[in-house]
């Protein structure tokens, strides 16, 4: 069977707003064609003076929407696949702009030769586009996590525009004027376009926060997903063995015909394993805090075979990442990261030895015995937590220590190497879309 593809069925879904929104924006300038063609009647100048400034602020507006949203389409296309329900209704949200851009359009024709006509159920348009944005933002963020749109910045332009066309309303109740119509609809053109560039100056501001944090390398099996909870049913049935969570206190537990690292190879192979994998508490909540502020590399030496499933469990499990590393037999320390989340002690310690940065290490079962990390506990190197909620105040620590310790020039130049040696051949890094900087609707 072919497999689905999510970027080709997105194109072929952008066609459909993009088809509406041409025959409507065709039909209007059919609609508008006298105030194109005779902007300035000789017999009345000023009749389409208001009408004409209405058109230029929707075509400004809906020119400068539609070349945003495009660029979001690149980064975060309709990814029915993976997210279902939530997708749909972003794309429904967008058919509604759509929509409300030819309402924009078309409610100009009741004043389009009469300047003192009262204007405001047109401008009401405008604060309705910005609620739709606010929908159309929440199921973007709830598929691609909480970079992928910034709420607060819709809120308040939606509460301006709202209060603009709610004083427009009370000064017009005894009728309005050429010079009001042609003020507030200059108001609504200046607001749309402080808009957009408010929101290029965030993302600016975001991206420029995340390139000077660390680099955090988070690992799955053992933090983020619990890879024992699949494997004790295999033993049982296997091996008529019962075991519980608290009773594997090696990385290697021996249970007499195999050992648990074994087990967790062998259920690797299976799909079902791998997309039913229970995710840890706290994990969804922790990547959300960390993605505004660093590039979060989320690490497995599953075999790179499994990385479509894996990514697919990451993306439905809503943790948020930058890029999946398939490290196979590579070492933590070949990472781009400066501080590592692990289960593992070895590898906190492997990660410490080669490299100048931090770690995390997260309590479990099989790491009691952390008496290998005693001198990088000595030096401040690593700490233990005991909930994953822990972390991203662990790591706030951290990034303070690395900002005294190295210059913001030097930590980047040293994250470029290291990003560099983290792609060899059996260092597979797949790009994920969670991480993308947030883009204007």
């Amino acid at each position: 069977m072919r497999a689905f593809d999510t970027e080709r069925f997105s194109e072929q879904l952008v066609k459909l707003p993009e088809i509406i929104f041409g025959l409507v924006l065709a039909q209007s300038l059919v609609s508008y064609r006298a105030i194109l063609i005779d902007p300035v009647p000789s017999g009345d100048p000023s009749s389409h003076v208001v009408a004409i400034v209405a058109l230029i602020t929707v075509y400004i507006t809906t020119v400068l929407s539609w070349y945003d949203w495009h660029h979001t389409m690149m980064d975060r296309p309709y990814d029915m696949s993976r997210f279902g329900g939530t997708e749909w209704a972003r794309l429904a949200s967008d058919m509604v702009i759509v929509v409300l851009y030819a309402y924009l359009l078309f409610s100009i024709a009741p004043f389009e030769s009469d300047p003192t006509a009262i204007i405001w159920r047109h401008l009401l348009g405008y604060p309705l586009i910005f609620i739709v944005y606010l929908l159309s933002g929440v199921a973007r963020r709830r598929a691609y996590g909480p970079l992928a749109s910034n709420l607060r910045s819709i809120i308040a332009f939606l509460a301006i525009l709202s209060g603009v066309v709610s004083e427009y309303w009370l000064l017009t109740r005894q009728g309005a004027s050429l010079a009001l119509n042609v003020v507030v609809l200059l108001a609504v053109l200046g607001l749309m376009l402080l808009y957009r560039r408010n929101r290029r100056a965030e993302t600016r501001a975001r991206r420029e926060l995340r390139d000077e944090g660390p680099v955090v390398a988070i690992d799955i099996d053992g933090v983020l997903g619990d890879q024992i909870a699949g494997v004790i049913p295999m033993v049982e049935r296997d091996y008529a063995i019962t075991l519980t969570y608290e009773d594997v206190v090696d990385w290697r537990y021996d249970f007499g015909p195999s050992d648990i690292a074994t087990e967790i190879g062998r259920a690797l192979s299976e799909e079902g394993y791998i997309r039913d994998m229970p995710v840890h508490e706290g994990a969804q909540k922790m990547t959300a805090a960390l993605i505004p502020r660093h590039r979060v590399l989320v690490t497995t030496a599953r075999s790179a075979s499994t990385r479509d499933l894996t990514e697919e469990w990451l993306h439905r499990n809503r943790l948020f990442h930058d890029v999946l590393l398939n490290t196979e037999e590579a070492a933590k320390s070949s990472s781009a990261a400066s501080i590592l989340v692990d289960d593992y002690v070895g590898n906190v310690v492997e990660f410490l030895e080669n490299t100048s940065g931090y770690a995390v290490l997260v309590r479990r079962p099989w790491n009691r015995d952390d008496s290998a990390l005693s001198s990088h506990k000595d030096a401040g190197r690593v700490v233990t937590v005991d909930s994953l909620s822990e972390v991203p105040s662990a790591i706030r620590q951290f990034a303070t220590q690395l900002a005294l310790r190295d210059p913001p020039a030097q930590s980047s130049t040293r994250r470029r190497e290291r990003g560099h040696r983290a792609r060899g051949p059996k260092n597979e890094a797949t790009p994920g879309r969670m991480g993308a900087d947030d883009e204007p609707e």
